[in-house]
């Protein structure tokens, strides 16, 4: 009886927990309801609604189960090898030993509110969703890779989000069963460095390596997301970006699949070092990516930078026109006559009432200086 009433007092617990998170949500969805309702928008409600909910949980369910899996199968695996220690090898770690069986529903529960914030960030995004689905042509292709600018407003938010949740998801998908491996005395830091049980460290490679060929899809991202890049000088991407950082780009890209090869080459060759180099290679070209970049802006283009931009100012003016539809307004001489007369002044009477006899800024200005002398 007793643990019956320590079950309903948790479930009671629980309840008002989540009536209290929830409740100026759903106060808030009501008001929203009834507004578009009233102004005849239901459609429009219920399409955010289920874009928004629908997104937020499948996000939320697909990263949760991607925690899970691999939980469940680091758990599994690791109690299938032990870990043996060289003499020279010395534990630079505790023993958790006593506390893998408590830690468990820990990490369970904790794979839960990782995926509950996975959702509700992926449930704010659903906008790009609904994007995507009804994206359009503009008829207007970009100067530098040729795609219709349509894609950058419809397509690319949406593969931008994919992008982030993949990530986020992998990189708590390595976390947890490393913590497993850890718990379980599968991996250890050593005074000759990690060491891990095969199990363990194929199982983190294999992972690694699709971490790897997220880097991949986010390189190609990155590229594109730089189109919207805004400078001083002029919006977009200027001949540092174009000339160095793009090409280093298609180089990392490259250096994404030959990462991931490495990192699942490495069980195969039952050696670690191809993993290290694959890593290595992805970190150090990045940052030498990044330092090309700036060694370029500031000796090439530094020095001379106006003859360097000049192509990327008059193309962001030539596509800033072509944006605002002014890029086919006619250009005619006026030719200003002095013979104006009264009747000409009553037949443009509306014209003549519209010229603006002072100058609002300086007007401000100087009424802003005679009441500061006053007071």
């Amino acid at each position: 009886m007793t643990k019956s009433f320590q079950k309903m007092g948790l479930l009671i617990y629980v309840a008002l927990f989540a009536a209290f998170v929830f409740f100026n949500k759903i106060v808030e969805l009501v008001a929203d309801y009834f507004w578009f309702q009233e102004v005849g928008l239901s459609s429009v409600f219920k399409i955010s609604l289920f874009s928004n909910w629908g997104l937020g949980i499948s996000c939320a369910g697909l990263a949760w189960l991607s925690i899970f899996i691999n939980q469940y199968a680091a758990r599994t695996r690791a109690k299938k090898e032990t870990l043996v220690l060289r003499e020279e090898e010395i534990p630079m770690m505790p023993d958790f030993h006593d506390l893998r069986r408590a830690a468990q529903p820990v990490l369970l529960l904790a794979s839960v509110v990782v995926a509950y914030f996975i959702g509700v960030w992926a449930g704010a995004h659903w906008e790009s969703l609904q994007k995507f689905k009804h994206a359009t042509a503009f008829g207007s292709a970009d100067p530098i890779f040729g795609r219709d600018i349509g894609f950058y407003v419809f397509t690319l938010p949406a593969y931008t989000f994919a992008s982030k949740f993949l990530a986020a998801t992998m990189i708590f998908s390595v976390l947890w069963p490393m913590a497993v491996y850890i718990l379980e005395g599968k991996l250890l830091l050593t005074s000759k460095g990690p060491r891990a049980t095969p199990v363990a460290r194929n199982h983190l490679f294999f992972l690694g390596g699709l971490i790897c060929l997220l880097a991949f899809f986010h390189f190609q991202i990155k590229a594109f997301d730089l189109m919207n890049m805004q400078r001083s000088v002029a919006p977009g991407p200027g001949y540092a970006v174009v000339n160095s950082y793009f090409p280093a780009l298609n180089i990392l890209k490259g250096l994404a699949i030959v990462s991931a090869l490495l990192l699942w080459a490495a069980p195969l060759l039952q050696k670690s070092a191809p993993a290290v180099v694959g890593i290595a290679l992805l970190a150090g070209g990045s940052l030498l990516a990044v330092g090309y970049r700036e060694f370029v802006q500031k000796f090439e283009v530094g020095p001379n930078e106006i003859v360097k931009e000049t192509p990327f100012i008059l193309r962001g003016v030539e596509h800033t026109r072509k944006a605002f539809g002014i890029d086919k307004i006619e250009e005619l001489e006026f030719d200003p006559r002095d013979d104006l007369s009264a009747a000409a002044l009553r037949k443009n009477f509306l014209t003549v009432n519209n010229i603006r006899l002072w100058d609002h800024a300086p007007l401000l200005t100087t009424f802003g200086q005679l009441q500061e002398i006053r007071t």
